[in-house]
């Protein structure tokens, strides 16, 4: 399928979280973020060619979060509904609502969640989290 169709389908995972305002492909990223919550996701690496019968690739993929460019209190509990497990508004259950990715990959897995923090990206310092995940192709 290609890490372009693999990225195209994480995006429209998360793109049923209605309460992101624009969600980032890996071959869309963009020079600045001016409008928040925003997801960026990015491809990390592709370590392995799985056999399982016949040949899968593993990749690995990161959605950075981010909530504001301030550091506050309230800007900390934004990311709460964004690292629940469930909801509308959870990036996990968005990425397991369909672990195929629209039909693109066998699987997502090992979704792990980062630490609150400020992160930067292009430049410019901003509030929010990771989520580290692979895709099996």
């Amino acid at each position: 399928m290609g890490l372009e169709t693999i990225g195209t389908g994480i995006k429209t995972r998360l793109q049923t979280i209605s309460a992101l305002k624009r969600v980032y492909a890996p071959n869309e990223t963009p020079e600045s973020i001016n409008e928040w919550p925003v997801a960026v996701i990015t491809h990390d690496s592709t370590p392995a060619a799985l056999t399982m019968g016949s040949n899968h690739w593993l990749h690995r993929f990161t959605v950075m979060l981010l909530v504001t460019d301030q550091d506050s209190a309230s800007a900390f509990d934004k990311l709460i509904p964004f690292k629940e497990g469930t909801g509308t508004s959870s990036v996990e259950a968005a990425l397991r609502g369909d672990v195929t990715l629209g039909g693109v990959a066998s699987a997502v897995i090992n979704i792990e969640k980062g630490e609150d923090s400020i992160l930067s990206y292009g430049g410019q310092q901003y509030l929010g989290t990771t989520f580290d995940f692979e895709v099996v192709e």
